[in-house]
């Protein structure tokens, strides 16, 4: 169960030219979903007891989010973002079989502390815009099951082209092409990620292009 997240906002606008704003929050949850060990004796000789999974365990997350729009004139728009998070396990039984947290800690794991994102718009011709943006992750603490125990901060950039009413009203076209310098990022893996049946790390989409072309009747 998840209760009702706590969420407080302040948003300033400052004329027609910028706004910005903060956003605060705090959610906990119970009865999580667990794999637990039984007293159930198992006949298979390479396990003692049965396994379950139970609803057990609770959990919180907090964080803090800043973001800003800025109107520099009638061609230009810069906007940013910023995000604190935070989660923790608590009241976690013993009969665990793998506890579902990050290494030495009761953190919740691969979720980052902090991220960012930066973009510039620009409107050239009419119809016509090119948005450029940066998306920034931090380090993210894996599973303790993980052998990796971190999945590295990366940054990311991507830009996208859009062309409306291109050769007809109502028609449009859009490139956009993300991961422009084909940098190589993780992400943590998944589940118990130790690398056997579950990767350590998975990796991301280096360089990719998508082509749109499209009418709006």
């Amino acid at each position: 169960h998840s209760f009702p997240t706590r969420r407080s906002s302040d948003l300033y606008r400052f004329a027609d030219l910028a706004y910005t704003g903060i956003t605060s929050y705090y959610n906990t949850m119970r009865n999580l979903i667990l794999e637990v060990k039984t007293d159930d004796p198992n006949p298979d000789p390479l396990y003692d007891f049965f396994n379950q999974n139970k609803n057990i365990g609770r959990a919180r997350v907090f964080g803090l989010e800043w973001f800003s729009d800025i109107h520099v004139n009638n061609h230009v728009n810069l906007n940013f973002n910023y995000t604190y998070s935070h989660g923790e396990y608590f009241d976690l039984p013993p009969a665990l079989i793998n506890r579902p947290t990050a290494r030495n800690s009761n953190d919740i794991p691969n979720i980052a502390k902090h991220q960012a994102n930066a973009g510039i718009t620009i409107y050239t011709l009419p119809g016509l815009c090119v948005n450029l943006r940066a998306n920034y992750v931090g380090n993210r603490k894996t599973i303790a099951t993980d052998p990796v125990a971190t999945a590295g901060s990366y940054v990311l950039y991507h830009a996208n082209i859009r062309w409306e009413n291109a050769w007809k009203s109502g028609a449009y076209m859009q490139v956009s092409v993300r991961n422009i310098f084909d940098r190589k990022a993780f992400d943590p893996g998944i589940r118990t990620a130790t690398g056997g049946y579950y990767p350590t790390l998975q990796p991301l989409e280096g360089r990719n292009v998508w082509l749109t072309i499209g009418y709006k009747f």
